[in-house]
């Protein structure tokens, strides 16, 4: 079993009348790259300051690494976090700007500077200012602040937002650089739920501050992968039939009447024949799936009615 990186329990903020969190419950695990999904205003920014202590919550808890939130002051070190972009200043460079947050975090050892540079490919342009670089230089520049001392847990508010497709790609290939090569638990936040897609192995659907639904990848995947579904009174029978004789092999037995077929090409009414003529009753067969935005919209509008 992996460690807890996070748990919240019924996390709650309220701005006077309005409640932009309410009895919000998450696990984060070690290693994972978590996806919060939502619309703007969904409440994962807000999410994400409670747990980075950039705001407190109203009502609620939390556990960092083990720690409950009145405790965890003392951890905030092993948390880098990128939410609302830092303030880096437009007439400095890079290495400048990173320069300035050590003295600000504390960090002696200056050697970090060049190797953040160097972690997020801004090498090149640590002495060009700030203001010269593109979005998604800009964003890297965050990233790199973020994870200065090496954090254990990395926390990035919309990091991929107005990017471009190469700027995306490249941000990807970090934030798959940062969990693989140096084993950091990653919380974004994205309403582009394609690109989380692509980066997490964990998600966090939330709407009007309310969490719909915690979800992994595996499970993401049987709910919207396209698939023929069948009903069948004979579930071994029909495996040894698959396989045998119509080379099937991507195929998943979901309980002891139903099977869901992976096979973009597959030819259901020969299946149907040669199961029946095998003397497999088949009560249903059909295609099932969504893509993922219609699954992201389907939640949502199941919570709305």
């Amino acid at each position: 079993m992996r460690d807890v990186v996070i748990k919240t329990h019924n996390l709650t903020k309220k701005y006077g009348s309005f409640t932009a969190l309410e009895n919000a419950n998450m696990t984060i695990y070690q290693g994972d790259i978590y996806g919060l999904i939502g619309r703007n205003g969904a409440g994962k920014t807000t999410a994400m300051k409670i747990l980075t202590g950039l705001t407190d919550q109203t009502d609620g808890d939390y556990e960092i690494f083990g720690k409950a939130s009145k405790d965890s002051a003392s951890i905030r070190r092993r948390v880098g976090c990128l939410i609302e972009n830092p303030a880096f200043f437009e007439n400095m460079t890079a290495y400048q700007n990173l320069r300035y947050y050590c003295y600000q975090k504390g960090i002696a050892d200056l050697s970090k500077i060049d190797e953040v540079l160097d972690f997020v490919n801004l090498q090149d342009a640590k002495n060009k200012k700030f203001k010269t670089f593109s979005l998604g230089m800009k964003q890297r520049l965050g990233i790199a602040f973020a994870i200065m001392d090496n954090p254990d847990l990395v926390v990035l508010d919309e990091p991929i937002n107005g990017l471009d497709p190469i700027g995306i790609a490249e941000l990807r290939d970090t934030f798959h650089m940062l969990a693989h090569e140096r084993g950091m638990t990653l919380m974004i936040s994205s309403h582009i739920l394609s690109e989380l897609y692509a980066l997490a192995n964990r998600f966090l659907i939330i709407d009007h501050g309310r969490v719909l639904k915690e979800i992994s990848k595996e499970e993401l995947d049987n709910e919207c992968s396209r698939a023929t579904v069948l009903r069948v009174n004979d579930v071994k029978g029909t495996c040894v039939i698959l396989e045998r004789d119509h080379q099937i092999k991507n195929f998943k037995v979901i309980d002891d009447g139903e099977i869901r077929i992976y096979d973009e090409h597959l030819q259901t009414a020969g299946l149907n024949r040669s199961l029946v003529q095998s003397g497999i009753e088949v009560s249903q067969i059909f295609e099932t799936g969504i893509s993922l935005e219609e699954y992201f919209k389907k939640v949502i509008e199941e919570e709305e009615r």
